[in-house]
């Protein structure tokens, strides 16, 4: 996947989210659940960081930023969790300095004004002011990313 060129790129943005949803039929983000929290200027293509993490802990988050390359996109699942917001200002700030696109979170994100002030484009299903936490020595997580 380190072999996109930004001529892919470009045709990449020229589709429509329908033409994606025609093809694929499984494995999707209800577009009813996640809302974006500002307006996104047309369409955005890049390759996608994703991770799925666990009730209470961000550490994978943390890695997709680490790995995280210019015209990267963040995807998030965040395994159901509806109580803790894996996702503010400070992994928006970051995520920004990193050159990333956009990030889409199955799941609720904190600093929403502070988020908006960004203009970064953020998807995700709900506000909430509690964060997720960083438990790195409790579980040994294996996490990929495509290079």
């Amino acid at each position: 996947m380190s072999n996109i060129t930004q001529e892919l790129l470009s045709k990449l943005e020229l589709y429509r989210p329908s033409d994606y949803g025609h093809s694929l039929h499984y494995n999707l983000i209800g577009h009813r659940t996640v809302k974006p929290l500002t307006a996104i200027p047309g369409r955005i293509a890049g390759r996608a960081i994703t991770v799925q993490i666990t009730p209470n802990d961000s550490i994978l988050v943390y890695k997709a930023l680490q790995n995280a390359k210019n015209g990267d996109i963040i995807v998030i699942d965040m395994s159901g969790e509806e109580r803790y917001a894996c996702w503010g200002e400070i992994t928006t700030r970051v995520a920004m300095a990193k050159g990333v696109k956009a990030a889409i979170i199955n799941g609720p994100a904190t600093d929403s004004t502070e988020i908006k002030k960004t203009r970064f484009p953020c998807v995700f299903k709900d506000y909430f002011t509690i964060n997720y936490k960083s438990l790195p020595f409790r579980r040994l997580f294996r996490y990929s990313c495509f290079n």
